[in-house]
């Protein structure tokens, strides 16, 4: 009886440490998925900075024509 009573208690806390465990994983991925939208959001901006800084060299070649 005691040592089906110590299983049983080793199980929940098992289980419960199993749940903070998923639950700290789930929080770090969501993080590394803000962190890479940001960086996406950055190389986005950048690519259309130099997108934009090429056109307007381009355009500056052409109407010095």
């Amino acid at each position: 009886m005691i040592l089906s009573e110590c299983i049983d208690h080793l199980e929940v806390t098992i289980d419960n440490r199993f749940d903070v465990l998923e639950e700290g994983i789930d929080r770090r991925f969501e993080s590394i998925d803000r962190r890479f939208e940001l960086i996406d959001k950055k190389f986005n901006w950048v690519i259309g900075l130099i997108f934009s800084s090429w056109i307007t060299l381009f355009l500056a070649i052409v109407l010095k024509r």
